[in-house]
């Protein structure tokens, strides 16, 4: 069976991956879970459903996926206490890259020296 789903988030929620998007079959907002898609997505050519400008994820993922976007955004915070957003690379919701080349000279720190003082302020 096909399944046309235009994806919105990716949510990790107790230990599973989740899709959450639109899909067109139920013409509703739904998830897949990630390891039970068995073939490999086609990506088609036709537009996807466009996100809601009122949609929550925090009302669809569980309210522990709503506490780790919480300490995530801290965790982001503490970042940028040290680091410009633009030398900030988000790769995930828990995973970023920082260049803190230039801010090794101005604080006059090693990279271990200015890592450690951003991991201790938390």
């Amino acid at each position: 069976q096909v399944y046309i789903f235009s994806p919105y988030y990716l949510v990790w929620d107790r230990d599973f991956y989740y899709m959450v998007g639109y899909s067109k079959k139920h013409q509703n907002i739904g998830s897949l879970r990630m390891d039970r898609i068995y073939q490999q997505p086609r990506i088609l050519d036709e537009p996807t459903a466009q996100v809601p400008t009122d949609f929550n994820i925090n009302l669809v993922a569980s309210p522990h996926m709503a506490l780790y976007m919480k300490r995530s955004t801290e965790i982001y915070n503490i970042y940028l206490k040290y680091v410009a957003p633009t030398d900030i690379h988000v790769y995930s919701i828990d995973e970023v890259f920082m260049d803190i080349t230039d801010y090794l000279a101005t604080c006059r720190y090693t990279v271990r020296k200015l890592v450690m003082t951003i991991i201790r302020m938390r």
